[in-house]
């Protein structure tokens, strides 16, 4: 634990230092049409975007870039790792660092989202994202108990334990809803916020999230890409319009 933690502050150190340079190379090598920003860390290395992990910048702080400097800033599962207060002042910094018309991209799990999840279908699907998400990533001792005692472990109420779960695990510190999200957005001077399901969006070239969220676990986009139906239970895309 005390290794892993020293570890994760010395790694948040490096990229704290190697910040600057990494920005500076990408604004002078990258047009601004094509200037594509990933904040908070991405599961995938996703070729022509600039990719600022937590170590390189707090999301809720000013960032270290310049006005009106990128075409679109793309976050996934990130938004929800942060405060409401400080979430409005991420909003207002992505506002700020896109060019007009530029679009922000929030992917995460959504309270509309999550209230019309239906675990009743017993598709493949569905067993495997309870098995990996519900039970061996967030509550493999609670899936053991109640199966010592007779009962059919997570798999007993999954969609108790996905809430629980969204609201009370990974660090996370606020679950929006997308009509709230939506208002906010509007309110801070986005001219237009769009809703979309997962995979879907107003341009192709930002729909960059997981396509099977749950299933594929690896960090290769292309395979994951080449999904035919998308599959992601938690989350929604909220696209707002400079």
């Amino acid at each position: 634990m005390i290794r892993s933690f020293i570890e994760t502050k010395v790694k948040n150190f490096i990229e704290f230092c190697s910040a600057p340079f990494l920005i500076k190379s990408y604004l002078k090598n990258t047009s601004l049409r094509r200037r594509k920003l990933i904040v908070g860390g991405h599961w995938s290395n996703h070729p022509g975007w600039l990719i600022l992990n937590e170590g390189h910048q707090d999301i809720t702080k000013k960032f270290k870039l310049p006005s009106g400097s990128f075409e679109v800033i793309f976050l996934e599962h990130v938004f929800e790792h942060i405060g409401f207060v400080e979430a409005i002042f991420f909003l207002k910094e992505a506002k700020r660092i896109l060019r007009k018309n530029g679009t922000i991209r929030v992917v995460a799990p959504f309270l509309e989202k999550i209230i019309s999840i239906n675990f009743k279908d017993s598709n493949k699907k569905n067993k495997i994202y309870i098995k990996n998400t519900l039970i061996n990533l967030t509550y493999p001792e609670i899936d053991k108990h109640l199966k010592s005692i007779g009962l059919k472990g997570i798999e007993e109420d999954p969609k108790t334990f996905l809430f629980n779960g969204l609201f009370r695990e990974n660090g996370h510190q606020f679950i929006w809803s997308v009509k709230l999200l939506k208002s906010v957005m509007k309110a801070l001077g986005f001219k237009e916020v769009i809703i979309f399901q997962p995979g879907l969006g107003h341009n192709k070239e930002y729909s960059i999230e997981r396509r099977q969220r749950g299933i594929y676990t690896g960090t290769d986009w292309q395979k994951d890409i080449k999904v035919k139906q998308v599959f992601d239970p938690e989350s929604l895309v909220v696209e707002g319009i400079k």
